[in-house]
C-alpha cells in the first residue's frame, strides 16, 4: 500500500491518497510527496488535513500574499513581453509596452502619404500587412491596452492584499 500527500501551490496538504501500486505524478500538475515509508501516523495526517482548512494567521498569510503579488506581476510582464495586444479583426498581436507605443507613434510620420497599406511586425516576429488607417490607430490602442492591463494588475494585487484565507488567495488568477 502506498500513501501520498497531495499539496497545493503553497505546499499545504490538500488530501492524502492511498494506492495499491506506486504512482507517478506530473510535478507541474500535481505536487505530491510519497509518505509510504515515513513514520507518519494518523495524528500527522489529521494535522496535515486540518492545517489546510484552518484560516492561516496574518504572519503565515503575509509571505503568501507577497508570492501571489509577484506571480501577478510576472503574468503582467509576460502579457507585455510575450503575449502582446491583439489587433482586432486580424489574427496577430503586437507589442504594447510604453516604448513600443512611442516607437509606433513616431513611425506613423515616416510613412509616405500615398501609401495605403503598411507591413508591420507582430510580437512573434511575423510580418502582416495592415490598411494605413488601422496602422495609424495602433499607438492609441497600445496606450489604452497598456493602461487596461496595468489596471488589471493593480486590481488583482489589491485582491491579494485583501485575501483572508488561502482559498481566497488561490482563486486570484491573471
Amino acid at each position: 500500500m502506498y500513501r501520498y500527500a497531495i499539496l497545493d501551490s503553497y505546499n499545504f496538504v490538500k488530501e492524502i491518497v492511498t494506492a495499491e501500486e506506486e504512482q507517478t505524478f506530473n510535478a507541474e500538475v500535481i505536487n505530491a510527496v510519497d509518505i509510504t515509508n515515513t513514520d507518519v501516523g494518523l495524528d500527522w495526517i489529521y494535522d496535515a488535513i486540518t492545517h489546510t482548512f484552518r484560516t492561516p494567521s496574518t504572519t503565515e498569510l503575509k509571505p503568501l500574499v507577497q508570492k501571489k503579488k509577484e506571480e501577478i506581476k510576472q503574468a503582467w510582464l509576460n502579457e507585455i513581453e510575450k503575449v502582446g495586444m491583439p489587433i482586432e479583426g486580424y489574427n496577430f498581436n503586437v507589442d504594447f509596452g510604453v516604448e513600443d507605443a512611442l516607437i509606433w507613434q513616431e513611425s506613423v510620420h515616416f510613412v509616405a502619404p500615398e501609401v495605403t497599406e503598411v507591413e508591420v511586425r507582430a510580437i512573434d516576429n511575423t510580418f502582416h500587412v495592415l490598411p494605413r488607417n488601422v496602422y495609424e490607430s495602433i499607438p492609441a490602442l497600445q496606450k489604452a491596452y497598456y493602461a487596461q492591463m496595468l489596471q488589471k494588475k493593480w486590481e488583482l494585487q489589491k485582491q491579494a492584499d485583501n485575501a483572508a484565507t488561502l482559498e481566497e488567495l488561490e482563486q486570484i488568477k491573471w
